[in-house]
């Protein structure tokens, strides 16, 4: 098993991800800037940055956004639905994984949107 730790990540008790016989879970990503950990503004600029860090988060781990078996959205208001589907479009190619939304408040009241996912490693070439 390796746990992996990205820089900027820490702060919470947890990984940025766990890799365990190929298969990527990263914990909730969200739209915080890894180097200065200032929350982005408004909820579009919120879900690219937390893309951004996960798409890091999946490429230190040895897997890609193409590599997504299931995501798992966390927003704050349904009124993102729309936004945030063709926001996730701009990252995630077809064919999609599976993928469950949530409505709910976040641990922060300033966070607008979390994404988890499980991948699993590329193949090698």
């Amino acid at each position: 098993m390796q746990k992996l730790t990205i820089p900027g990540s820490v702060g919470a008790p947890l990984s940025a991800a766990t890799v365990i016989d190929g298969i990527i879970y990263t914990s909730g990503h969200v739209g915080a800037d890894r180097e200065t950990g200032r929350i982005a503004e408004g909820f579009g600029d919120q879900m690219h940055c937390a893309m951004r860090n996960l798409q890091t988060t999946l490429e230190a781990s040895g897997g890609s956004l193409e590599t997504i078996a299931k995501a798992l959205i966390f927003v704050t208001d349904s009124s993102y639905f729309d936004e945030m589907n063709a926001t996730y479009r701009e990252y995630i190619a077809s064919p999609v994984p599976a993928r469950s939304t949530i409505v709910t408040a976040l641990a922060d009241p300033t966070l607008l949107f979390e994404i988890e996912v499980v991948a699993h490693v590329l193949e090698p070439a």
